[in-house]
């Protein structure tokens, strides 16, 4: 196999030179640098905004779980919660929210088609077709959404191109992998709970009331679903955040703790899960 000749003095260019899958490898700034792409190509935007909103998805898992719990304490503060849940305001930050899921997904599908090998030299193409076809779900998600809140106002650098290598084995290549396997999982899951939650309800927002809540979460098959997306979401999640924290430099000793401090936020937020789910289930 040929080898790419690299201009010595250059910051990474003994990562690059390293075989194994395209883990950010390339000249140029740091890791740490990503929050700052300014001057860069579109594809380090890209893997900035990716990072952006994926840490703001990883609010929304705890946001998201402390808004579910409201359900634990009867239908009278659920049905607060929806007065301002479907005010204009609250709607259009689901609009936010639903472009932070499109970017991060279909950017993780080019990331995941690039990283293993598959369509290396497509970069380029793969973001500009996730853009389009980004862009036309949420036109239509945001017209969907908002609408309803209408309706009830009326009514009350290039990159070279790159050979398919074989993948070491390695601590960070298998956190790597999980990350793309987790996140393939959990862009179907998400589709499917988006759909079943915000667009076959009829109410405004798409959001169900308290006994619809409860009707919906005994469901056997729903009950299991739910199970199982709260513990990929929760596992891309962390990864997504271990791997932004490995990037800020820290030795063996901090990332071992980082590790050790993820893992118990992850058991808890599962634990938690399962029994706020369940505790609802058993009230259907």
């Amino acid at each position: 196999m040929s080898q790419t000749s690299i201009t010595p003095g250059l910051p990474g260019a003994e990562e690059r030179a390293e075989r194994g899958p395209v883990l950010r490898k390339g000249i140029g700034p740091p890791q740490s640098g990503w929050f700052d792409p300014r001057g860069r190509a579109i594809g380090t935007w890209a893997f900035s905004v990716n990072r952006i909103t994926g840490l703001g998805l990883v609010f929304y898992l705890y946001l998201h779980l402390g808004v579910l719990s409201m359900l634990l304490a009867g239908e009278s503060m659920w049905n607060d919660f929806l007065k301002l849940a479907t005010t204009v305001v609250f709607l259009l930050l689901d609009v936010l929210l639903l472009f932070g899921i499109l970017f991060h997904g279909l950017n993780g599908v080019r990331v995941a088609l690039v990283g293993t090998g598959i369509v290396p030299q497509r970069q380029r193409a793969l973001f500009w077709a996730g853009t389009v076809i980004g862009t036309l779900l949420l036109v239509a998600g945001a017209i969907h959404i908002l609408g309803r809140a209408e309706m009830a106002t009326v009514a009350p650098t290039r990159p070279r191109p790159t050979k398919r290598r074989p993948v070491p084995g390695g601590k960070s290549v298998r956190a790597w992998w999980w990350t793309v396997i987790t996140g393939a999982a959990l862009l179907l899951l998400l589709v499917v709970h988006m759909i079943a939650h915000h667009f076959v309800v009829e109410e405004v927002g798409g959001l169900r009331t308290y006994q619809q809540v409860l009707e919906y979460i005994g469901n056997p098959v729903i009950f299991t679903i739910e199970c199982f997306f709260l513990v990929t979401v929760t596992t891309h999640a962390l990864l997504g955040l271990r791997s932004v924290l490995y990037d800020m430099g820290f030795g063996a000793r901090g990332k071992r703790r980082i590790d050790v401090g993820l893992w118990v936020l992850g058991l808890a937020t599962v634990a938690y899960g399962f029994f706020l789910v369940g505790t609802l289930a058993s009230r259907a």
